[in-house]
């Protein structure tokens, strides 16, 4: 659940995604964190804990139960998600 411009959580360190792919993501590390992470020690190869963004979690979780209902997703829908965010 990696989504253009959602976050995504690398070592406890908050991301924003720039672009998503196929198979790989797309990240940009400004120099403030760059510098004050252990992000600065990776390398090619180095294992991260990875936590993916839990609001499209849910996005997916409830469009998928409104298919199965056959009911379209309302506003009102659209903004109780957004408020239980």
């Amino acid at each position: 659940y990696i989504v253009p411009k959602g976050s995504i959580t690398i070592d406890g360190i908050s991301l924003t995604v720039n672009d998503v792919f196929d198979e790989s993501f797309r990240l940009t590390i400004i120099p403030h964190t760059l510098e004050n992470t252990l992000i600065k020690e990776y390398k090619i190869g180095t294992k991260v804990n990875i936590e993916t963004d839990m609001f499209a979690r849910y996005i997916e979780h409830i469009l998928s139960h409104k298919k199965q209902s056959k009911k379209g997703l309302g506003w009102a829908d659209i903004d109780a998600i957004s408020m239980s965010y």
